[in-house]
């Protein structure tokens, strides 16, 4: 049974909830950020926010090195507070806390997904535990990647006309999901990115990244029940006098059952 007065941690299975965007920061629901929670195992993170498997490193303009988040409120207690998103696009951009939270919930559910399906711990190419997310770095956003010598995944920012701030690129779900994937796979069979490796292999990475970072969005019932609202909305415009063949399912389109069976995980 959960502790009294640490409703965010499930101590039967060691895990913990945490708020991270759907699909990324355009992606909303009546206004506001689309939003989901991620189940991710436990660990107490140290100000970075750092954990045993990844290090966050979250700079900004105007901020070369970047000062350490504290995510947990308490460094000898198992007590999180979750950081709920901002609900206006500005104020998200701009909420550091929100956003290494954002990327360590994705990050460690990418993994933990990898490493519940093979059954076993999956170690990084290069030396060390922990695989390094710098999350807002002074490179071209085209420059965004994963680098294997270094044990890092460094994320840029762009302008984007819909926003006055720059848009971070570790906003995106798909982005992060897709290269801790390369990371993963780079660590399970590193010849696969040998420089001198044949182009099926290089294209064995992409494609396996592609695919488990499209799917990682599609695994959010709340984005799922999104894309099947708007779908609906637009039958009905589009055929007023056809009735839309709707599911039998509760009030929240959340619980329904079909939106359920499409969910990944």
């Amino acid at each position: 049974m959960p502790a009294v007065g640490f409703p965010m941690a499930d101590f039967a299975t060691s895990r913990r909830m945490m708020t991270a965007l759907a699909e990324g920061p355009f992606t909303q629901l009546e206004g506001e950020p689309l939003t989901t929670s991620l189940s991710v195992p436990w660990e107490r993170l140290l100000p970075g926010p750092v954990g045993s498997r990844f290090s966050t490193d979250v700079g900004g303009p105007g901020r070369p090195r970047a000062r350490p988040l504290v995510l947990d409120t308490e460094f000898e207690s198992v007590s999180y507070d979750d950081v709920g998103c901002p609900s206006g696009l500005e104020d998200l951009l701009g909420d550091r806390r929100f956003l290494a939270q954002h990327a360590y919930a994705i990050a460690a559910s990418t993994l933990d997904l990898f490493e519940s399906t093979m059954g076993r711990r999956l170690g990084w190419k290069a030396r060390g535990h922990r695989l390094a997310l710098k999350l807002y770095e002074p490179i071209p956003f085209d420059e965004t990647g994963y680098d294997g010598q270094r044990c890092e995944i460094r994320f840029g920012h762009r302008k984007d006309p819909r926003a006055r701030r720059h848009v971070p690129l570790a906003l995106y779900r798909d982005l992060i999901t897709h290269e801790v994937t390369h990371a993963i796979i780079d660590g399970y069979r590193p010849h696969l990115a040998d420089p001198d490796g044949t182009l099926d292999e290089h294209a064995i990475h992409e494609a396996v990244a592609d695919v488990v970072a499209m799917l990682s969005v599609f695994s959010s019932t709340e984005r799922v029940a999104e894309q099947l609202n708007a779908a609906q909305a637009t039958a009905e415009e589009e055929s007023p006098t056809t009735p839309w063949c709707r599911p039998a399912c509760s009030e929240s389109p959340t619980a329904c059952s079909h939106v359920r069976h499409f969910a990944v995980r």
